[in-house]
């Protein structure tokens, strides 16, 4: 019997998490009338059970968003809030879905959720807790718990690696007065440590049902929603381009079938028509040939014989006016069925025209693909922004746009050229467009720091130099640049 993990991870978002919350909240702004309308996310895979999900903290009306920035209030934090800082952290827990299913089944579901919000008010603090909701809608059961990140006491200390001055000393760390009282610091809250120890006491909070601890180290990721929907977008398309392809060749084997049981049926009428007028034909042509025999072999009769003949010939003559009536409707039906055939040739050409386009409507979806697939790697562009590598070299990279040393006032000091090397071999891509993008990354920040023109534009250059030259890699090369 396979083993049923608990579950419990996190994330984390600015001020501004408007996505997330319309995902939790299953409502979005809507920019036309400034009113909330309702939203269903890609995820939802049941929307009949939308109704069950719920909100466990908030009251009816109040928003996760105004829970959030009413908190900071709250909490009276001191000093200036950073633009970048991270104002919540989202946390999901859950299991497998089997284990869930299991406890809606046997009616425990409700007693799992308090233990989670009981195991979250202890680890974070109840007034930290600013919304907790159910999600039933989805694949798996689960719960959206989102935490204001509220520390006291003074900042700790940050270890940093040392900086080395031209002659490869340690230069002395600037030291900063440490605040105190309410802090907004997510990085205390959500660090290693902590995480660690979370997985250790849900998972024992978690034991009564069934539930064990994760394996520590297995090296498994969480998978980011917006990446496992993307995925999931990229490979319906192509499910639905092989299933629009396949009605699109029923619809023209339908026509092909329709006009060859037409032909087959124009045909058989035809010549079942013309067998039945040739029989009556022929029996007319008998019965003259029998009466004018009659009348040459009986001349005392010849009047009377003439009399019946004439009145035979009148018969002979309404039914082959008859039949020339029967021939002209069945000519007039056969137009009609001609103007069928054509009709049927037309949507024959309809079709093709329609496969047409549905060829390129399947090449419209293809390029969708690719445009998917390029969202994929946009998102793994922004993975690589995220490393403490490249952090470290868009650091170097501003501190060399504001450098007033006289020494390196046209170059990059050893330890910022090593930086930013680092940085360029960190991005799988050519040097250049590393290089482009540790630039986009750090000139936000050297614009509000207001660095002259000149000194960025000289970073700029001192930048790729430094790309185009794979050999300032270490302290000797990046000497040799400042000479």
């Amino acid at each position: 019997m396979s083993k049923s993990f608990a579950v419990f991870t996190s994330d984390k978002s600015g001020g501004s998490s408007g996505g997330l919350t319309a995902h939790i909240e299953r409502k979005k702004l809507d920019q036309a009338t400034g009113q909330f309308v309702p939203f269903t996310p890609d995820s939802v895979i049941h929307p009949e059970r939308t109704k069950l999900n719920r909100e466990f903290i908030l009251k009816p009306g109040d928003s996760r968003t105004a829970a959030i920035a009413r908190r900071i209030k709250e909490a009276n934090v001191s000093g200036k809030i950073r633009a970048n800082a991270v104002h919540s952290l989202q946390f999901v827990a859950t299991s497998d879905h089997e284990k869930m299913a299991e406890l809606e089944r046997t009616g425990k579901l409700d007693e799992w959720v308090q233990d989670v919000i009981d195991f979250c008010k202890e680890q974070f603090g109840a007034e930290n807790v600013v919304s907790v909701v159910l999600h039933m809608d989805e694949k798996t059961p689960h719960l959206h718990i989102t935490v204001v990140p509220i520390v006291s006491g003074p900042t700790k200390e940050r270890k940093t690696k040392p900086k080395l001055d031209e002659d490869g000393k340690v230069i002395p760390k600037r030291r900063y007065k440490r605040k105190e009282g309410n802090r907004l610091c997510a990085k205390e809250v959500n660090c290693r440590a902590n995480m660690f120890k979370w997985q250790d006491e849900f998972a024992a909070k978690m034991a009564k049902y069934g539930m064990v601890r994760g394996i520590p180290g297995s090296g498994q990721k969480h998978t980011d929603p917006s990446v496992w929907n993307a995925a999931l977008g990229i490979l319906g398309m192509d499910e639905r381009s092989k299933k629009f392809r396949a009605k699109v060749d029923e619809i023209q084997q339908e026509h092909k079938d329709a006009i060859a049981r037409l032909q087959d049926n124009h045909s058989k009428e035809l010549n079942d028509q013309e067998s039945r007028h040739a029989a009556e034909v022929k029996a007319l042509t008998d019965t003259i040939a029998k009466q004018k025999k009659h009348i040459d072999g009986e001349p005392n009769r010849q009047a009377a014989a003439v009399n019946s003949v004439k009145q035979d010939l009148k018969e002979v003559n309404d039914k082959l006016a008859n039949a020339n009536g029967t021939i002209t409707a069945l000519k007039n039906r056969i137009g009609q069925q001609n103007k069928q055939l054509s009709q049927a040739q037309t949507d024959v050409r309809t079709a093709t025209k329609r496969a047409d386009d549905a060829e390129k409507e399947v090449k419209q979806l293809q390029d969708a693909v690719a445009v998917g697939r390029g969202y994929l790697s946009a998102l793994a562009r922004v993975l690589y922004r995220l490393s403490e590598v490249i952090q470290e070299a868009v650091s170097a990279l501003i501190a060399r746009a504001g450098n007033m040393d006289r020494a390196y006032r046209y170059s990059f000091t050893p330890g910022q050229a090593m930086a930013v090397n680092a940085g360029l071999n960190e991005i799988p891509t050519d040097r250049q467009t590393a290089a482009d993008l540790l630039w986009e990354l750090s000139e936000p920040e050297m614009k509000r720091l207001k660095f002259l023109d000149g000194w960025k534009k000289d970073a700029r250059n001192n930048l790729n130099e430094l790309a185009k030259d794979e050999s300032l890699v270490n302290l000797d090369a990046a000497r040799q640049l400042h000479k």
